[in-house]
């Protein structure tokens, strides 16, 4: 196991972050932005879901309830220390971090590309697969990283197809609990994403059940928006709506009107 594939907690205030990662990846793709989290005076938790950040085949036989596990129990061990919960995640995180915040009363949730729907038109026929223990090796085109980010990718070069039946699970049930979701919510799109469709934001959007709803689409990002050229803006944003959501709290007065907003 790379290093940086780890789980890890960075101190910071008495709110705290949980950072989820995406599916096939690690902890790793997480930490840039948890460090400027923790810069900016947040506690940021990111632990490593099961079956990841090790070797493709660890992920064969775990489950997408595994992983909503693990997410779990991260989020509760904030709650029990006195944090401030706050959800954040990339992908399949993004997806767990929604989920999550229909059960758990948190002050805010951050989802970037959260994969509603996928340009892989095979997708749909995963769950055919579900037994299976076949790796299918990565076709879609290459990553390109800016050069300093790259020690961070730390991720699976290939599809267990088995697990990608587990993962459209996952977002099958989070798709059911999105009306549940009443905390404030940025959702952030990619518009060069090659895993995730663009509209996958609306519908996310449309189901959630939030009033206080942004969303932020990034120009020059990929799927890898937390590792891409467009980290600087969305790191900006997620701070920006983290104290947002910290004010709005500590407020009894709530806000008259909570717009759309997009940028």
């Amino acid at each position: 196991m790379h290093p940086h594939a780890e789980g890890f907690r960075l101190a910071g205030g008495p709110d705290g972050v949980l950072l989820l990662h995406a599916w096939t990846a690690s902890p790793a793709q997480m930490r840039p932005l948890g460090l400027a989290l923790q810069q900016a005076g947040f506690t940021v938790a990111c632990p490593r879901l099961a079956g990841h950040g090790t070797r493709v085949g660890d992920l064969v036989g775990v489950t997408w309830r595994d992983w909503v596990r693990d997410a779990a129990t991260a989020a509760q061990e904030l709650r029990d220390e006195g944090y401030r919960l706050h959800l954040a995640g990339l992908s399949m995180g993004a997806v767990l971090s929604l989920l999550l915040a229909a059960v758990f009363d948190a002050a805010s949730v951050t989802a970037v590309n959260a994969p509603m729907v996928v340009w892989d038109r095979l997708a749909p026929l995963a769950w055919l697969a579900r037994r299976s223990r076949r790796v299918r090796p990565d076709a879609g085109p290459p990553v390109t990283l800016p050069p300093d980010m790259e020690v961070y990718r730390q991720d699976y070069r290939g599809t267990p197809e088995g697990s990608a039946a587990e993962l459209l699970d996952l977002i099958r049930v989070t798709r059911t609990a999105l009306p549940r979701v009443t905390c404030p919510a940025l959702i952030v799109q990619s518009l060069l994403d090659e895993t995730v469709r663009p509209e996958s934001a609306g519908i996310v959007r449309a189901g959630i059940g939030s009033s206080d709803v942004q969303v932020l689409r990034l120009d020059h990002s990929a799927h890898l928006a937390v590792l891409g050229r467009d980290l600087e803006i969305l790191t900006g944003e997620i701070v920006r709506h983290l104290r947002r959501a910290i004010r709005l709290m500590s407020t009894s007065v709530p806000d008259p009107y909570h717009p759309t907003t997009e940028r």
